[in-house]
């Protein structure tokens, strides 16, 4: 009895029924688009390349809150199915300016209609005022400045910090 109440408390952990829900949400997003080989996230950053021609990758991994690793894996993936393309930033040699391939519009006109099906069979089992309570408090999760947690570059100089203050504490307490 004890292991299944136990069990049972796991389910219910937030982070386990969160990647749940995503792993559900991506399975409706692929079975909507047909077998378009397009993830949601690559979806997302062409249409925020669509919205901002000529955008940089920092601003593309600002604008859909990804970090820098993430997007560069995403804009290579995207451009080697060339949905976009990039072009040496003038004023700054270091960069590449993004747009956005005939291929790649076209492909947004089909994923669209898609994707809209996919997010109105995910929260299907909610009325329409829970619906938008829920995507309202999502947003409002996403939205809070969790950096630490997403593993970037200044999360790593937190974690540092706090690992050299926890063994700093550690010590002077022993």
């Amino acid at each position: 009895m004890a292991e299944d109440s136990l069990q049972e408390e796991q389910l219910r952990r937030l982070n386990y029924l969160i990647r749940r829900m995503h792993q559900t949400a991506d399975a409706l997003f692929f079975d909507e688009a047909g077998g378009i080989d397009i993830t949601p996230v690559q979806m997302a950053s062409l249409r925020a390349i669509q919205a901002r021609p000529g955008v940089d990758q920092l601003r593309l991994a600002h604008a859909i809150k990804l970090d820098r690793n993430t997007i560069a894996g995403v804009v290579l993936r995207l451009q080697q199915k060339k949905l976009i393309t990039r072009r040496r930033d003038p004023q700054d040699r270091r960069s590449n300016l993004l747009f956005i391939t005939p291929a790649g519009e076209a492909l947004l006109e089909l994923l669209l209609p898609a994707a809209d099906r996919a997010q109105k069979r995910m929260l299907m089992p909610l009325r329409p005022a829970e619906r938008k309570l829920l995507l309202e408090l999502i947003v409002r999760i996403v939205d809070h400045d969790f950096a630490k947690a997403r593993g970037g570059e200044r999360a790593a100089g937190e974690r540092a910090k706090r690992s050299k203050a926890a063994r700093a504490q550690l010590a002077a307490d022993a």
